[in-house]
């Protein structure tokens, strides 16, 4: 209904330009938008809505110069009992771009108070019947969702009218005006986690960061995670630019209240931020601390984790960043137990395999060849083999890091390298249990198919190894 009315004025208006005669059809383009505003019941229409109609029909008389008319057809409009609140904020906020378009700020400011300021009753409202029995009490906790209160009443919780409203304070430079604004959308509940963003950031610029740090604070009470944590990442980020290490206590306090009650997919960056800290600000050895509870606290719900494909490595991403920052701070030879206790926590075979490869390539460094040689075997015991040369096969078609060499490849260099005959027919004795073991497994048979060619080589070869010792 509301589409054929459209597409009547569109007719009239193309006539106007094609016949000339402005004023007469005026009067025709007037009376069909009358017509069409009295027959179409503003929370019946099915194929558009009537505001779209009022829009047109205030622009109609804005753009032909006549601004008193279309302030005539904003004032009714306002009144009208639409389907949606949404609706009526869009006439609200069409009410106050004319205002702005004519440069004319103070009355643009002037309708939106008027569209946020409660109202307790509205009267002469079309279209629809006011809610007389409304759930009494304080205005401020009017139900904006529930349709059986007009919607002039509940407009004043719209933050669409709200946020234009922010935007034409911020353009004024009033400080109070802009900050009794953002405190009263807080109040409200209505905010939004850019609004509570912006809010900060402007209390920043103006020097006011106690404030600004209350109002992240208000933000993450209302808004809990996920949203919580994007606040928390601004927040911490935004507190330690501005006090640095002149508040270290008040700063690990404020990371503690971040992990509390954190969930564990948003943890790890914020472990990895107050560590940062520490490292900068602190205590080294506070640092690594904060990283190894990242590492506990991860290993305590891996289960949880696995169940989410997107999180399943997050536990050994963070044991690796806790070897190399302890590497970096301390030396490679604090690593062993964090190696150690990732061997030991860590559920993902492929991820299992890689500690224990990387392990032994460390322990092969300081010389410890027999805790070296420890380490692969434990690998081939302990690990699916075969699935996991297939999944690092996967990885690389997918351009993804993996491993590198298999394990009994990197085994089989390692005993040329640093052992001798029997060492060699001791990982070969391995590899052969290893394969009766997972005999029946389709993925370990079709791994080992590949890998045919270089295992008869090395059986019909082993005599003919020359070692390093």
């Amino acid at each position: 209904m509301v589409s054929g009315w459209k597409d009547r004025i569109e007719l009239f208006e193309k006539k106007e330009k094609r016949e000339g005669a402005e004023k007469e059809w005026d009067e025709d383009i007037e009376g069909c938008y009358e017509e069409a505003l009295e027959i179409v019941h503003p929370r019946k229409a099915y194929d558009g809505q009537v505001s779209d109609l009022w829009l047109a029909y205030a622009r109609m008389y804005e753009d032909r110069g006549d601004k008193q008319k279309a302030i005539g057809v904003f004032e009714r409009a306002i009144k009208v009992w639409y389907k949606t609140v949404g609706e009526l904020a869009r006439v609200w906020c069409e009410y106050a771009e004319m205002y702005i378009r004519e440069e004319e700020y103070e009355k643009a400011e002037q309708v939106l108070v008027r569209a946020i300021t409660p109202v307790a009753r509205v009267g002469g409202i079309s279209g629809g019947k006011d809610a007389d029995n409304e759930k009494g009490g304080d205005i401020d906790r009017i139900d904006y969702k529930d349709e059986s209160i007009s919607p002039q009443k509940r407009v004043f919780k719209s933050i669409t009218v709200w946020q234009m409203y922010l935007d034409l304070e911020e353009s004024s430079g009033n400080y109070e005006k802009i900050k009794a604004a953002y405190e009263r959308v807080i109040q409200l509940r209505v905010a939004t986690p850019q609004v509570i963003v912006n809010y900060a950031n402007f209390l920043i610029d103006n020097q006011y960061y106690e404030e600004a740090f209350r109002t992240y604070e208000k933000g993450i009470a209302v808004f809990g995670y996920p949203v919580a944590f994007e606040l928390w990442n601004i927040y911490l980020r935004r507190f330690v630019e501005r006090y640095k290490g002149s508040k270290v206590e008040r700063t690990r306090d404020l990371f503690e209240q971040a992990l509390v009650n954190c969930p564990v997919q948003f943890s790890k960056p914020i472990y990895i931020m107050y560590g940062g800290y520490e490292e900068e600000y602190g205590l080294i050895g506070n640092a690594l601390k904060v990283y190894e509870r990242a590492c506990e606290y991860l290993v305590q719900h891996q289960r949880q984790l696995m169940e989410n494909g997107n999180n399943k490595n997050l536990l050994s991403d963070m044991y690796r960043f806790y070897i190399s920052k302890t590497s970096l701070l301390k030396g490679d030879i604090y690593t062993r137990p964090i190696y150690e206790q990732a061997i030991e926590s860590v559920v993902d075979e492929y991820e299992l395999l890689r500690f224990v490869l990387e392990f032994a390539d460390l322990e092969t460094k300081f010389g410890e060849i027999d805790r070296a040689r420890a380490l692969f075997a434990y690998g081939a015991s302990n690990t699916h083999i075969g699935k996991i040369d297939e999944q690092a096969s996967q990885n690389e078609s997918g351009n993804e890091k993996t491993s590198g060499l298999s394990l009994w490849d990197k085994w089989s260099k390692f005993e040329i390298d640093y052992g001798n005959e029997s060492t060699y027919k001791e990982m070969l004795r391995i590899k052969r249990t290893v394969q009766i073991k997972y005999s029946t497994d389709v993925s370990y048979l079709m791994s080992f198919q590949k890998q045919q060619h270089s295992s008869n080589q090395d059986s019909s070869s082993e005599n003919q190894i020359k070692f390093v010792n």
